[in-house]
């Protein structure tokens, strides 16, 4: 490293630099059903370089990556490319950050084990669910992850950190003599929950199972709620918090200024408190510091549906002029709402579990998308239902939306595991 720093140090032509080191220890697994097919141990180390030129006021950066067995020469040579790539895209210029405090220490019972046994207790939950010939997962992939990065620039930063985090990946399978339907599922985890997988995996078994047996959504119902359910509820929030990120200020492109609503001026729905922050414990996209190694902290960026500030890059700080920069903060929270589910469950419903893709435009605040299984609720009981689009627009649901007091957490998100919808059409 001290060889790598002296070269980039003599080129006289990079003003600053960044060194980012990630080492990674995963464990592996791969069944085909429940027959292990594979084990892996895989141990691997990537050493990112960028470099900062800057010309007439302008800042300009190109990457590279770096190897130990690399020569003197071939260094010198991506240092070049580096800067000769720098030149052709220059931005306003900005600064790199410097020292950090000390970042928090990622909560995991994943480093309290050996990952061996970790994963067989793993393989053990997913198929601890009924299986056969009809039901089953056609593929499983189990993964466990070690990732240290360590992060240095020129401006005497230093920073590191430690995650854990596991990942199963599932196509379970419903398959009899007349058809069969597959479903995708990507399950991730940062904390170790035998019950918790357990049950996930239970309930995707269901989604396949009645994905087989759904039927075409009745036509005409008129005026229903749409209730979403999954990992899409992350995405509507992410409305909300892509808007106060310091890039959307910085491109003009925001909707929402500071000490203003979020949700309009007549909020009939819950009102929304929600903070960006490094870590929720099971969250498995946690860190606790960001890719320019800022030491990350919760943020609170809307209390009670007015928006207190924004959040961020070090670099689209510097060009809207927040001299404390938050960093890209990874996890939404979301204060629960105050209608259980129940609540919702009274009037007909449509409940939105599976997506062929959830679409989010927050310029023009389309919601919606195909939805390839939901249940329709028709006063009595749920049916399985599939067949059909739903489409709203968030500018006018803003401030009509429920959350439910059940909360979930997924990779990114923690809050409400449902949100109700009013007034959306159905095509």
């Amino acid at each position: 490293m001290e060889r790598l720093i002296k070269l980039l140090k003599d080129n006289k032509d990079v003003n600053d630099y960044r060194i980012s080191t990630e080492k990674t220890h995963s464990y592996q697994l791969f069944f085909v059903k429940k027959h292990l097919e594979t084990n892996r141990l895989v141990d691997s180390i990537k050493v990112e370089v960028t470099v900062y030129v800057d010309v007439n006021g302008y800042r300009g950066n190109g990457k590279f990556t770096y190897d130990e067995v690399d020569t003197d020469e071939e260094i010198i040579e991506n240092i070049k490319e580096a800067v000769f790539n720098a030149k052709l895209a220059l931005n306003p210029y900005f600064e790199l950050p410097k020292a950090q405090d000390k970042p928090i220490e990622l909560e995991s019972n994943l480093k309290d084990r050996d990952f061996k046994d970790i994963a067989e207790d793993v393989a053990k939950a997913v198929f601890a669910n009924d299986m056969d010939d009809v039901l089953y997962s056609a593929a499983t992939e189990i993964f466990l992850n070690k990732v240290e990065t360590k992060i240095i620039n020129s401006q005497g930063l230093k920073n590191e950190e430690v995650r854990y985090f596991g990942e199963i990946e599932l196509i379970p399978s419903y398959d009899t003599k007349e058809k069969e339907v597959e479903v995708y599922h990507m399950m991730r985890f940062a904390n170790f929950d035998i019950d918790a997988i357990k049950e996930e995996v239970g309930e995707v078994l269901k989604v396949v199972k009645d994905r087989y047996n759904a039927i075409d959504l009745p036509k005409n119902l008129g005026d229903i709620n749409i209730i979403i359910d999954g990992d899409e509820v992350a995405e509507v929030f992410d409305y909300f918090a892509e808007d106060l990120n310091y890039g959307t200020k910085f491109t003009k492109s925001n909707l929402f200024e500071l000490d203003g609503s979020v949700q309009g001026n007549d909020v009939k729905g819950t009102p929304l408190s929600m903070s960006m922050a490094p870590y929720y414990l099971g969250a498995a996209r946690s860190r606790s510091i960001d890719a320019d190694g800022i030491t990350l902290k919760e943020h609170k960026i809307i209390e009670n549906g007015k928006a207190v500030s924004r959040w961020g890059s070090n670099t689209y700080a510097y060009f809207i002029g927040e001299k404390n920069p938050t960093g890209e903060l990874p996890v939404i929270i979301v204060a629960k709402g105050d209608t259980p589910f129940k609540e919702m469950a009274k009037k007909p419903y449509i409940r939105c579990v599976r997506f062929s893709a959830m679409q989010m435009d927050r310029l023009s605040g389309l919601v919606g998308g195909e939805v390839r299984l939901g249940y329709y609720f028709d006063g009595e009981k749920e049916i399985p239902v599939t067949g059909f689009t739903f489409t709203g627009n968030l500018h006018e649901l803003k401030g009509m939306m429920q959350y439910s007091e059940e909360e979930v957490t997924y990779a990114s998100y923690h809050g409400p595991k449902y949100i109700l919808l009013p007034k959306t059409q159905i095509i």
